[in-house]
């Protein structure tokens, strides 16, 4: 049977697992995101317009806040 200190470190690993995973999962998403998104104006024929800028603007520059949103509802 584990002593109480062995139960208590297993205890604070299994914490700090749960703390990296959110963390990971945020920037591993958010530059998916950026990437996949942003090219959504140049794959239209937008890129360098005035309707490209905002597409842009609007749908990658928010991801950060979209994804951290979700990941903490989520968690």
């Amino acid at each position: 049977m584990p002593t109480s200190s062995e139960m208590e470190k297993k205890r604070i690993t299994n914490i700090k697992k749960k703390e990296i995973d959110p963390l990971l999962l945020f920037f591993i998403l958010t530059l998916a995101w950026t990437w996949i998104v942003g090219f959504i104006p140049l794959w239209c024929g937008f890129g360098g317009t005035s309707l490209g800028d905002i597409l842009f603007k609007a749908l990658v520059g928010t991801s950060p806040t979209i994804i951290g949103l979700k990941i903490q509802t989520d968690h």
